[in-house]
């Protein structure tokens, strides 16, 4: 073996034989940044042949060769000398530092309520960079990537839509890079083209209203303060919502929800609505005969116009005041009276109630009522009857009980069929006339109704289906 100052270096067979190659090299540093060239000093003899090798692929056949370091991390590089078909290897490492560039990264915003505090989102974040985030020029908060998602809070009393920069930075020791995206959080404040109003701000006794919403939005429902489980969602156009029973004068606004997070919100505006206190109402039985004047009128409070409709068959058809002229009916029925009453035109109640109109006595009735007048009163076993214009049976008796003055009234209606109508028990009202209670007579109309009449129930009238009408008590 022979070595000269050079540093060559060759092993000699004894007696002078062909040396054989020693492959060696070094490497000004053992570390790189991404993308370096790199010159390895070689030791060996420039006549001998050389394979240079990085990670596994040959890369050059020089003798001193310059060699680029493309891939970050731990790499090989490995130098093969050849002499005589005799050949020798040597390897070092390498560790290449890549240069720092941050990847376009995607922020995901949060919808918060107003005065909140949100966050922005990035999915598959960039390791080894850090997320830093800034209201403006001010610091918020920061968090390394980690290949998965990671969060950057805001502060809270978020009152406003601003943006908010989130600034990605990638720093080593071959240098740094940094991307930034604007982005802000979506506060739920309803849009400013909602609006409210009241389809009627005067209202009476009885009536409602309700509140029209304008442009109203997905994703939000409205209702009244006055009314808060009443809501209605929001359709993108108008919605009505109901105001609900009004008693008395009040004042209503309207909130919006943003229904995801519950966010409240109130919409401008305050609306009065005025209450009046009417009543109205047609007392009585209304009934006449054919080409009789039929007398109405109207009890009535607060409202001050009044309206009469009374059919077809009246004249005169229409009227007006709490007492119209009397309408005459031509022909028998029952017909309908419609009472509008109104408040200077700010609010109205309606009412109808039938009008009975009979027809003129049929000449071959008999009546015949109270047929067994010659007893005052009547006991158990005995009984009154009427027989009124239309060959209907009325009667009317008593149901003994234990006592012997604990009497039961029992009223009874027969058509001229002999076909049952109506069966009342007068006890079942709860108005026993009791112990003195005695049956004094019977009498009907020509609207088959049934009266009678007893020692303390002085008027007692059941209807034409036998529904109890009226009972007056006075002392006979």
């Amino acid at each position: 073996m022979v070595a000269g100052d050079s540093g060559y270096v060759a092993v000699t067979a004894n007696g002078g034989g062909v040396p054989i190659p020693t492959a060696h090299f070094n490497l000004l540093s053992f570390a790189a940044c991404q993308g370096d060239v790199i010159v390895p000093v070689n030791y060996g003899d420039p006549s001998w042949t050389y394979q240079w090798l990085l990670n596994g692929t040959v890369v050059s056949t020089q003798f001193s060769p310059s060699i680029t370091l493309n891939t970050s991390g731990s790499n090989a590089i490995d130098l093969i000398a050849t002499h005589n078909s005799l050949s020798d290897t040597f390897s070092l490492g390498v560790n290449v530092t890549p240069i720092p560039v941050v990847t376009p990264f995607t922020v995901i915003n949060d919808t918060i309520c107003q005065n909140g505090q949100g966050r922005f989102r990035i999915p598959n974040s960039q390791i080894f960079v850090n997320y830093a985030l800034f209201d403006g020029t001010t610091f918020i908060t920061s968090q390394g990537g980690n290949g998965d998602t990671i969060s950057l809070t805001t502060n809270t009393n978020q009152s406003v839509v601003k943006p908010y920069r989130i600034r990605a930075i990638y720093t080593n020791s071959c240098g740094s890079d940094t991307l930034e995206v604007i982005d802000s959080l979506w506060i739920a404040t309803p849009n400013v083209n909602v609006s409210a109003s009241l389809y009627r701000d005067t209202i009476c006794t009885g009536d409602t209203t309700s509140m029209l919403i304008y442009n109203s939005e997905p994703g939000w429902d409205y209702y009244c303060s006055n009314a808060p489980f009443t809501k209605v969602d929001g359709t993108g156009g108008t919605i009505i919502i109901p105001v609900g029973p009004v008693t008395s004068g009040v004042t209503i606004t309207v909130t919006a929800r943003y229904k995801a997070l519950n966010c409240l919100k109130t919409l401008p505006g305050s609306f009065p609505i005025t209450y009046r206190a009417t009543s109205v109402a047609v007392p009585g039985t209304l009934q006449a005969g054919v080409g009789q004047p039929l007398s109405v009128s109207a009890t009535s409070s607060g409202f001050n116009a009044w309206d009469w409709d009374f059919g077809p068959n009246a004249s005169p058809q229409t009227g007006n005041g709490q007492t119209p002229v009397n309408p005459v009916y031509a022909i028998a029925g029952i017909d309908t009276v419609i009472l509008t009453a109104r408040l200077d035109y700010t609010c109205s109640k309606i009412i109808r109630k039938p009008v009975y109109i009979y027809g003129p006595l049929p000449g071959s009735s008999t009546v015949s009522c109270d047929v067994d007048t010659f007893i005052g009163t009547i006991p158990t076993s005995t009984y009154k009857y009427c027989l009124d214009d239309f060959n209907n049976l009325h009667a009317v008796g008593f149901n003994a009980q234990s006592s012997n003055f604990a009497f039961i009234p029992y009223v009874l209606r027969l058509d001229s069929n002999g076909i049952r109508k109506h069966l009342t028990t007068f006890n079942s009202l709860g108005n026993n006339p009791g112990a003195q209670g005695l049956i004094n007579g019977i009498t009907s109309d020509r609207m088959a109704s049934t009266y009678f009449a007893t020692h303390y129930v002085a008027q007692a009238r059941f209807d034409v289906l036998g529904n109890y009408i009226r009972n007056k008590k006075r002392d006979c």
